[in-house]
Order: C-alpha cells, then sequence, then structure tokens
C-alpha cells in the first residue's frame, strides 16, 4: 500500500511539473510572438506633426473626431504614395528624384513645360523659409552662397 501512494504522489508531482513546465513554455511563446508584434508594427506619425501639416493645407481649424479619422487615413496615405512610386518606378531596383518627378507630374503639383521652375515655388510655397533655402540656396550680398 505504502509503495502504490508513493507512486501516485510521484506520478501527481511530475504530471505538476510537466504542466508548469508547458504552461512556462506557452508564456515564453505568448511573450516572444508579443515582442514579435512590437517589431513589426508600423510606425505612426506623431499626432502633433499630422495636425500642423493638416492646417497648414486646409487653414482651418481642426476638430477632434476629424482629427481621429485623419490619424487613421494618413498611414493609409503614405502607403497609396509607395504604391504609385513602386509602379512609376518600374520595377527598378532604386528610386530616383525623376519618379517623385513623373508622380507629381501625374498628380498635377508640377506642370510638364517648367518642371524645376514649378518644383521651386511648390517647395517655396510649402516649406518654410529656412528649409527651402537649404534645398534651393539664395545668391546673398557679395554673391556668395
Amino acid at each position: 500500500m505504502k509503495i502504490k501512494i508513493k507512486i501516485k504522489i510521484k506520478n501527481q508531482n511530475q504530471n505538476q511539473n510537466q504542466n508548469q513546465n508547458e504552461n512556462q513554455n506557452q508564456n515564453q511563446n505568448q511573450n516572444q510572438n508579443h515582442k514579435r508584434q512590437k517589431i513589426h508594427s508600423k510606425p505612426e506619425f506623431p499626432r502633433s506633426l499630422t495636425r500642423k501639416i493638416f492646417s497648414q493645407f486646409c487653414k482651418l481649424r481642426i476638430e477632434e473626431d476629424a482629427m481621429i479619422q485623419i490619424l487613421k487615413l494618413t498611414p493609409l496615405f503614405f502607403e497609396q504614395l509607395s504604391n504609385d512610386i513602386h509602379q512609376l518606378s518600374n520595377e527598378n531596383d532604386y528610386i530616383s528624384h525623376l519618379h517623385f518627378f513623373s508622380l507629381m507630374k501625374n498628380q498635377r503639383f508640377i506642370s510638364e513645360e517648367k518642371e524645376e521652375e514649378d518644383l521651386k515655388d511648390f517647395i517655396q510655397k510649402i516649406l518654410p523659409f529656412e528649409l527651402s533655402e537649404i534645398i534651393f540656396p539664395i545668391a546673398r550680398a557679395g554673391n556668395k552662397i
């Protein structure tokens, strides 16, 4: 009788240890999967930057409900933009500035006749003076740039 009881207790202890080990393995797998999900999540634009850019173009105040919808649509916009650039690149290994020129032509931001002048005007209109000055240097007194 004593031997049978000892064997049963040992078996129960082994089963409990196996269950604990399985639970620990499952928890570790869940933690690893959770970490992997964080790594693969898409980066988001900061809320303040999105609000600033959007309000610059529409020149109106933005309600909170509208801002929530804008934040949901921002990743979709950039995903569509990247798809358009990829299609324009014709499966090349790289993307050049010419692909952006053709995309801006397709979206009618710049005209076909005066690409560089239109692009320069477009950038100066959108960006602050300090940033547009970096992209297109301006001649200063003494003809120094």
